[in-house]
């Protein structure tokens, strides 16, 4: 018998109705989900885990300066992020981001392809 091995996906918004939304999603997709309302939580929980991917709510977006998914990146710099958004044809992908989101459909697909396909961080310093 084969078992499948369920991806441990951290969620961080400050709001309890986006996270249960992200973990319906996610849970309905065989992901293990944990939860994080703040990002030293979710720092926390980073540091001390294993995940494979990150997803983070728009409100972690800034124009400027550090980011969360920055923060991320330097303590954990393999593990994929995964931003959503309310349109994600009006943005760029910020720095620290690997994939956006903003619908469940497009959650899924591109964290099933973050997951399965982690960028090289290497490959693409050297390239650009």
């Amino acid at each position: 018998m084969s078992i499948r091995k369920q991806h441990r996906i951290l969620c961080v918004s400050v709001s309890p109705m986006n996270l249960r939304a992200f973990q319906c999603v996610l849970r309905s997709a065989d992901y293990q989900v944990v939860s994080a309302l703040s990002p030293d939580q979710a720092v926390a929980f980073c540091v001390n885990n294993a995940v494979a991917a990150i997803v983070l709510d728009s409100e972690f977006l800034t124009e400027q300066g550090w980011s969360v998914a920055q923060t991320f990146k330097s303590l954990c710099p393999k593990v994929p992020i995964l931003l959503c958004v309310e349109d994600r044809r009006r943005i760029e992908i910020p720095l620290a981001v690997d994939a956006l989101a903003d619908t469940p459909a497009t959650l899924l697909q591109e964290l099933k392809h973050i997951v399965e396909h982690p960028p090289d961080r290497a490959a693409a310093s050297l390239a650009g």
